[in-house]
C-alpha cells in the first residue's frame, strides 16, 4: 500500500480482526491489503452475479421448450394418457 492512501480507523469485532489476520498471512500479505483486496473482491461480485443471474435464466427458457417437447413426445407415445388434466 502507497503512503500517501487514506489513512482512517476501523472498529471490528476482534474474531473478525483475527480472521483478517490468519487470512493475510496465508496470503502472505499485511492486514491492510488483505481488507482492500476483499473489498474489491466485493465490488466485482455484481457484474459476476447478473452474468450468473442471465446464464440461469437462459437455462430456464431451455427447460422450459425441453418440458413442452418432452410432453409433445409422451402425448404422441401415449394418446389420451394425461386427459383428465
Amino acid at each position: 500500500m502507497a503512503r500517501d492512501d487514506l489513512h482512517f480507523r476501523l472498529r471490528i469485532p476482534e474474531a473478525l480482526k483475527a480472521q483478517l489476520e490468519e487470512s493475510a498471512a496465508s496470503n502472505n500479505r499485511s492486514v491492510t491489503a488483505e481488507i482492500v483486496s476483499r473489498l474489491e473482491r466485493s465490488f466485482s461480485v455484481v457484474p459476476e452475479w447478473e452474468n450468473a443471474i442471465e446464464n440461469m435464466n437462459d437455462l430456464w427458457k431451455r427447460v422450459e421448450v425441453l418440458e413442452g417437447m418432452v410432453q409433445d413426445h409422451d402425448e404422441r407415445l401415449n394418446p389420451g394418457k394425461h386427459d383428465w388434466r
